[in-house]
């Protein structure tokens, strides 16, 4: 079921999209280390979630859309700490700090797209309490 956009989840979904695209770069640039096959993996399903997000905007894509952006977010922030499995840190590494960046923004705009569809309905779900 198709939801009406707002301007969070239109920029949601163009940073959504410049997270696959950074998905596609990394894995083109990483080939030949193990974590190739999972970055293709993500890369895939963050491109899905785009597409969904971009046409349906439901409850699925904003939910697989903050869960592909959470998991890049904890690979970025673990590529920029701790390192990778394998790895020594990479503390100016630019593809982990945009990825951050995007992974956070995603985050906060659909948070800010569901404020904005809450306090944009009427009736019982206004802050009042929730009819039976």
């Amino acid at each position: 079921m198709r939801t009406p956009h707002t301007w969070a989840s239109r920029v949601a979904a163009v940073v959504t999209g410049g997270l696959t695209v950074l998905l596609v770069v990394s894995t083109a640039l990483a080939s030949g280390t193990p974590t190739t096959i999972a970055t293709g993996v993500l890369t895939l399903l963050t491109g899905l979630a785009t597409a969904k997000l971009v046409r349906d905007n439901c409850f699925e894509s904003r939910l697989a859309a903050v869960v592909l952006a959470a998991v890049q977010l904890g690979g970025a922030l673990l590529a920029v700490t701790v390192g990778l499995p394998g790895q020594e840190p990479q503390r100016t590494d630019p593809m982990a700090l945009t990825a951050l960046v995007l992974g956070a923004a995603v985050l906060v705009l659909v948070g800010l797209d569901h404020r904005t569809r809450r306090r944009g309905s009427s009736g019982a779900a206004t802050g009042r309490g929730y009819a039976l």
